[in-house]
């Protein structure tokens, strides 16, 4: 069946609906319809559409629990709203419940001494994608500056403390995760790049996560260099955070141009009497940054008349 799209004013399109649904739905002037988003389709109903429970079962057996969480993390991320796990070791039990504070919304409903069944009793809502994004950002961004504070002044003993920042970024980027799955992918305009933001952003929580682990109640020694280096991670991840919310293409040619700079400056190595570990986790973060730079460029690009397209060009 085929409608033509019809334009009224300015700015509003619109299409006739078939009578005879119309008829069955004893649909009139003033009715209400819910219009679900799946992809590039849209789903008309008169009534609000109840989500599929998605549900699935995990064999463990006498796997480890690095194993398992493999498992768990993956089932939560597709966006599964019932999970079950079947296990030979029944202290299996307690790592899935401590693991748990990290997945938003899920709990243990049922266990007995070998399986339990998770499931998601309080998702976030899909409006509530982009304040879990952006949030992640910037508690990015305030253990970074955190990080780089304690090691100017040598306080060292406070990086347990700030590696627990990761734990809530982590909780918001798996649960931006989960909501691209949960709704098809279809809550952003370029889902597949979106996905690749998150993820790396993600991963770059991990960095900052490993740079405490590895100095934690050491002695180390910021050369105005390093200092340097890690301030530039830091403007360069507040960039980003700009970028995401909005296409800006001065901003995008200031990162390229810094981009060459640094690594011409650094050649991906540290001097003598420099923190040789700390050096190696920050050039890794910068390389994903610069990842998501680049990503972001694609997502907007096309968005923007005038800026770098021009549909006249032959």
């Amino acid at each position: 069946m085929k409608r033509k799209i019809n334009q009224v004013g300015t700015g509003t399109l619109t299409i006739s609906l078939p009578s005879k649904w119309v008829e069955e739905c004893e649909l009139k002037k003033g009715s209400e319809l819910e219009i679900t988003q799946e992809g590039r389709k849209l789903l008309l109903s008169p009534e609000e559409v109840k989500k599929e429970v998605k549900n699935i079962c995990f064999e463990i057996k006498d796997k480890p629990w690095r194993w398992a969480r493999k498992f768990l993390y993956s089932g939560y991320k597709q966006g599964y709203d019932e999970i079950t796990f079947r296990f030979s070791k029944p202290e299996m039990i307690e790592d899935i419940s401590k693991e748990l504070n990290n997945l938003i919304g899920m709990e243990i409903v049922s266990h007995k001494m070998n399986s339990c069944i998770i499931k998601n009793v309080a998702s976030p809502l899909k409006e509530s994608f982009n304040d879990l994004i952006n949030k992640a950002f910037l508690v990015t961004i305030a253990m970074g500056e955190d990080i780089l504070k304690s090691l100017k002044v040598g306080k060292t003993s406070t990086l347990n403390l700030i590696r627990k920042q990761e734990e809530t970024q982590n909780k918001l980027t798996l649960a931006g995760v989960r909501l691209l799955h949960e709704y098809n992918f279809s809550l952003v305009k370029d889902p597949q790049i979106t996905y690749m933001v998150v993820s790396l952003l993600e991963a770059i929580g991990d960095d900052l996560k490993y740079i405490c682990n590895f100095y934690q109640d050491k002695t180390i020694k910021l050369t105005p260099r390093i200092e340097l280096l890690f301030s530039k991670f830091i403007d360069l991840l507040k960039n980003n955070y700009y970028l995401y919310n909005r296409f800006d293409v001065e901003k995008h040619l200031q990162i390229a141009e810094e981009k060459y700079e640094l690594i011409n400056f650094y050649e991906g190595k540290s001097l003598p009497g420099e923190p040789s570990a700390l050096v190696a986790y920050l050039q890794g973060a910068m390389v994903k940054l610069y990842d998501i730079e680049r990503e972001l460029f694609y997502r907007d690009i096309h968005q923007s008349p005038g800026v770098g397209l021009n549909p006249d060009c032959k």
